[in-house]
């Protein structure tokens, strides 16, 4: 059976509360829908959901961030960046760094970054060798260079920094992300851990053990220095549908992003309100006590499926659990 569209639920909800469109157009009605998927996202704890998601390193940089750079021809004291800037990408931060080392050594030389490798690379055309290595001036307080290109020399034109240390490598979580269930990496769970693990890591290049959520990101820890496969179990809002005009254009095509059984939850809600405007308490207390049973429903469905509350010896029946 397909989804419900929007306009299917609005024709329900305004069945069951006995309304026209006259008085309670597509827009109020549809609103009112919205209304009623988000609560029971938030009364039922949210919706079971799985991704696989990208990963990318940020970066952060202050004006006292220095490091020393050597070629054949000239050598010089550099600023990473003229500007504070914190949590920006790879690319941004080679702009920074590219901006500093024309200004203070060579127009011609520039900093590139490989998204995947996740390297930065400094360029210089002209030189037969380039020396990198921190800032000695004590007027420069943070000598920084590990944290983008490590320290050494390189007989190229193109000097290929190490894995940056200190990359604290994250992830943007799904659109109505509420709250993490489980996570993996390559296939080897990752357990949480406090913030203060993930703040400044010092530790790289092997695979994360444990992770953070701070607000909608995931923070890992050890930064990983390649991609893996990286696995999250979690619970989200159900998705709002656009909105749908008076007249029945926008989302009225669009179909529920909730579980077919379910999509009636928040339809019983819809016409709980609508029941009560009209001052029919006895109706709107009805179609409430419907969409609790839905939320009841679904609450059951997911803890009899869950195989750590009821585990399965051979020839065990599970118990059906009713709220």
């Amino acid at each position: 059976m397909a989804n419900m569209t929007l306009d299917d639920m609005i024709i329900a909800a305004r069945r069951m509360a006995r309304v026209k469109s006259s008085s309670h157009d597509n827009t109020t009605v549809g609103e009112l829908i919205n209304e009623g998927q988000r609560k029971f996202g938030v009364d039922v704890h949210g919706l079971w959901d799985e991704r696989y998601i990208q990963i990318a390193p940020k970066f952060n940089v202050d004006t006292n961030w220095y490091w020393r750079m050597i070629t054949n021809a000239a050598s010089a004291t550099i600023q990473f960046a003229t500007a504070a800037a914190y949590d920006v990408t790879g690319s941004t931060m080679a702009g920074y760094i590219s901006s500093c080392v024309q200004a203070g050594f060579d127009t011609d030389s520039s900093v590139t970054w490989n998204p995947n490798t996740w390297k930065f690379t400094l360029i210089c055309p002209t030189a037969t060798f380039i020396e990198v290595s921190a800032a000695t001036e004590t007027a420069y307080v943070k000598n920084q260079v590990s944290k983008f290109f490590g320290v050494g020399t390189q007989t190229t034109t193109d000097y290929v920094g190490t894995f940056p240390e200190d990359c604290t490598v994250r992830a943007s979580l799904p659109a109505g992300f509420l709250s993490i269930e489980h996570v993996e990496w390559d296939g080897n769970p990752v357990y949480p851990a406090p913030f203060e693990t993930t703040i400044s890591p010092g530790w790289y290049g092997t695979d994360p053990m444990l992770y953070y959520i701070n607000g909608k990101e995931i923070r890992l820890y050890p930064t990983p220095s390649s991609h893996k496969d990286f696995h999250i179990f979690f619970k989200k809002m159900p998705a709002d549908f656009g909105a749908a005009s008076a007249t029945g254009s926008g989302s009225m095509s669009a179909s529920s992003t909730l579980d077919r059984e379910f999509q009636y939850a928040p339809i019983y809600w819809t016409a709980s309100q609508l029941c009560d405007e009209n001052g029919e308490s006895q109706r709107a207390d009805r179609f409430f006590g419907r969409y609790m049973q839905e939320t009841r429903k679904y609450t059951a469905q997911r803890h009899n499926q869950n195989p750590q509350m009821f585990p399965r010896p051979y020839n065990f029946q599970v118990p059906n659990v009713k709220f």
